[in-house]
């Protein structure tokens, strides 16, 4: 079950072919190199696009849903996005349009769930299989994997 959790991109499977065939035509340190450097530029270039996290409410319901690459510099962001003192008793967390990038950013959702476990709020993570590693946040008893059926109003604020 754990391997249907782990997820390997597109490009991240395109630079493992790149690599194995550079290793086997030369050595393993210009496959490394190239490697690296591809993933790099990949880096680069993804990150012109920022962060995106929008709120809405409806029902009772508040949805922030994530759109863009997620990683260790949208750190900040993130965590002065959630307010769950203020938040209703539900909570949900839309994943759809979001890539995680780094595990530094998960454990930042580590004290966010946990500050609304202590005060007793259900969080819905969705579409979890849309992004890389999220699973692991699951491990909260007031944490669930929630589904994406039905709709809430689209007046949210960005931020």
């Amino acid at each position: 079950e754990y391997l249907r959790s782990v997820r390997v991109g597109l490009f991240d499977a395109f630079i493992i072919v790149i690599v194995t065939a550079l290793t086997a035509v030369s050595n393993l340190a210009i496959a490394v190199g190239a490697g690296v450097s591809l993933s790099a530029l990949r880096f680069s270039y993804q990150q012109a696009e920022p962060l995106k996290i929008a709120t809405s409410m409806g029902d009772g319901v508040k949805l922030y849903s994530f759109n863009g690459p997620i990683f260790f510099g949208a750190r900040h962001r993130v965590v002065d996005t959630f307010k769950p003192q203020e938040d209703p008793d539900i909570v949900e967390i839309d994943f759809a349009g979001a890539e995680i990038f780094d595990f530094a950013i998960m454990q930042e959702f580590h004290p966010i769930l946990a500050h609304y476990a202590q005060l007793g709020k259900t969080v819905r993570l969705l579409n979890l299989k849309d992004a890389n590693h999220l699973p692991a946040l699951l491990r909260f008893a007031t944490t669930e994997e929630g589904s994406n059926n039905r709709s809430l109003s689209q007046s949210g604020t960005e931020l």
